[in-house]
């Protein structure tokens, strides 16, 4: 036993040491390294707690703020007048501005900057970030010149004197045109969970369908079985369709665009019977060798122009329903004894 002692000594001694280890020195650590990534952090914030963005660039003056039901809205209108009706906002858009503001990290620290800033393109910037922060204020951030080399630009945190260089692919991230914040879906409160009947007109497809619990009903063919998997992959392309340009702020130009008269109607009721309608058109612009597409999603407008594909999004009325299972063979009579 004696022999063994200095053995179960060293044993005692490493787990001691492991779980010290484990329980002191690896937290600590942890809690260094979190510290030093957050040291060259510029901001400090809650993303959740902007309520308003405001982008100042060569691309405009772009202003976009939270509404009361937690939408992003683009507060001055297309043409850059402040005070008209705001305008839905792509909230992907302008999340990712936040963010970017949010883990921004700097590349280099210039301490002595002196007080003319004019050699770094901040005396008179560019470009600037503002973000409205509840209960904190704001926080500015000033987008200077290139730094030499290329690799780098000139940055710098509202009245604070120091200047920093960040990533030179950081720049477009706040430079931006006012129809990247602009919210592109065609069918912007569409949800399929909500949806309780379809309905599909054009010059070559014609269905209607009805909610019935988890299923639905074909009208006309009340007792076919629809491929559930089918509508709802349906509905949500329509969920995700999205403009590529903007066409007419208003829906006044539905002739022009051949929504007067549209090649496709999709007509959509939701739980409480209320009716929102996609209409897709076909326009020649001049010097255009084939048709473009048009649609208009909202009673009021905009008209987008969509992809040229839009029509091959709409399944047809035989795919839409179960084939029906091939009978099961009946079994072979047994082999006869000889």
């Amino acid at each position: 036993m004696l022999k063994n002692k200095p053995i179960l000594i060293l044993a005692v001694i490493l787990i001691l040491l492991s779980a010290w280890l484990v329980w002191v020195d690896n937290p600590r650590m942890k809690r260094e390294e979190e510290k030093k990534e957050k040291a060259d952090l510029l901001f400090n914030f809650p993303e959740e707690a902007v309520q308003g963005v405001e982008l100042f660039s060569s691309k405009g003056h772009i202003v976009l703020l939270k509404s009361s039901d937690g939408k992003w809205m683009i507060s001055n209108s297309v043409d850059g007048k402040e005070g008209s009706a705001a305008l839905p906002a792509e909230t992907g858009e302008v999340e990712a501005i936040i963010r970017q503001v949010h883990d921004l990290r700097y590349s280099r620290s210039l301490d002595e900057p002196g007080p003319d800033l004019k050699s770094y393109g901040l005396s008179e910037p560019p470009g600037k970030v503002v973000l409205k922060i509840k209960g904190k204020g704001e926080e500015t951030l000033l987008l200077g010149d290139d730094a030499p080399g290329g690799q780098t630009f000139f940055i710098k945190k509202g009245a604070e004197t120091k200047v920093y260089t960040v990533q030179s692919s950081l720049r477009g991230s706040f430079e931006k045109e006012l129809f990247a914040f602009r919210n592109r879906h065609l069918l912007r409160d569409l949800n399929e969970a909500s949806v309780n009947g379809l309905e599909v007109k054009s010059k070559e497809i014609g269905w209607q369908l009805t909610r019935n619990g988890e299923s639905w009903v074909l009208m006309g063919n009340p007792e076919a079985k629809i491929e559930v998997r089918i509508v709802s992959g349906f509905l949500m392309q329509l969920e995700e369709l999205e403009g590529e340009k903007i066409l007419s702020e208003t829906s006044k130009d539905t002739a022009r665009f051949g929504l007067a008269r549209p090649i496709a109607t999709i007509q959509i009721k939701d739980k409480g019977n209320k009716a929102v309608s996609l209409l897709i058109g076909q326009y020649r612009e001049e010097n255009s060798k084939e048709p473009l597409f048009a649609a208009l999603g909202e009673a009021t407008g905009p008209i987008f122009q969509i992809k040229n594909d839009i029509l091959s999004l709409i399944p047809k009325k035989e795919s839409l329903i179960k084939k029906p299972e091939p009978p099961i063979p009946a079994p072979a009579p047994p082999a006869t004894a000889h």
